[in-house]
Order: structure tokens, then sequence, then C-alpha cells
């Protein structure tokens, strides 16, 4: 059933809608309080004096010590203003400032790695198989026509469930 019902065009949605899960990025980023200091160093930072701005300036303990680095992990980890720069930008861009509950980042997107659709598209295709296969099944249920012993209930034809008979 899925595979008659489940078409490219909804599994390259699927793939597209849940692409940070799949991508991973490396970003180094400088985190200040302050906007304006975010646009002045962001004004400043270039690829050869990123790091040394980071360890100055960024207010982050675990990555100002790294030059900024933030590591090569999965967009979905990161925070979401970050992450959609990391997504979205060109590679090798320095963005910002970017605002998030943390503060104001400059962003660095170093590298971004995503795997091609048909790489995922059996993954994809097996988790919403599932869902294909229960939907199709309750337009199956909906349209015949089922009679149940009153003594044990009513049919729904929305839940495709006997709903037991009460006294």
């Amino acid at each position: 059933v899925a595979a008659e019902r489940l078409t490219e065009a909804q599994l390259m949605e699927e793939y597209l809608a849940r692409l940070p899960e799949f991508t991973t990025i490396e970003l180094s980023h400088i985190l200040v309080n302050d906007g304006d200091q975010a646009t002045a160093l962001a004004g400043r930072a270039t690829p050869k004096n990123f790091a040394s701005l980071a360890r100055r300036f960024s207010k982050d303990p675990s990555s100002a010590p790294l030059g900024g680095s933030l590591g090569v992990q999965s967009a979905e980890n990161v925070v979401d203003a970050v992450a959609r720069v990391g997504l979205t930008a060109e590679v090798g861009a320095i963005v910002g400032p970017v605002e998030s509950e943390f503060g104001f980042h400059i962003v660095w997107v170093r590298g971004r790695d995503a795997p091609p659709f048909e790489s995922i598209r059996t993954q994809l295709f097996e988790e919403l198989q599932g869902q294909v296969f229960t939907q199709w099944l309750l337009d199956q249920v909906r349209d015949a026509e089922i009679r149940v012993n009153p003594s044990y209930g009513v049919f729904d034809p929305q839940t495709g469930e006997v709903v037991a008979a009460r006294a």
C-alpha cells in the first residue's frame, strides 16, 4: 500500500522538512551580550582574526578558549538562530549579529554536510509507510459498510473502532 501511495514528492517534502536533523554543520561563533558590540565585531571579523577575537571577546566559556569553535555537530543540536545561519549562509561566510536567548552571535560557517536525498530515501520511506498504511486503512473502513452487533457497541467510522455499549 505504501509503495503505491507514498510519492517521491512526499518523500522529498519530508526530507526538506527534516534537513536540519540530517545535516551537520561546522561553526565558530563569538557570543556577546551587547548588540552594538556584536555589530562592531562582525565588521572586524575575518577568517584570519576570528579565533583571536573569539578568545578575547566571546562570553561562551566552552568555545571561547577554542577560538569560538563549536565543532562539527547536527544542526538540530545548535541554538535555532545560529543553526539557521549554519544551514543557509554560504560556507566560509561570517554572519552577524544573530540574536538568540543567549545574546548576540557572530557566526563563521566553516562547513556543512547534508546527505543527498537518495542516501536516506529508504529510511524516510520506512518511517512514513506506517502512517500511509494507517490512513489507507481508515479510508477503507470509512467507505465500508460495517455492522456491529448492538450488544457490543457502535462502530465509529472516524476511528475504525467499536465504541462499547453503555447501559
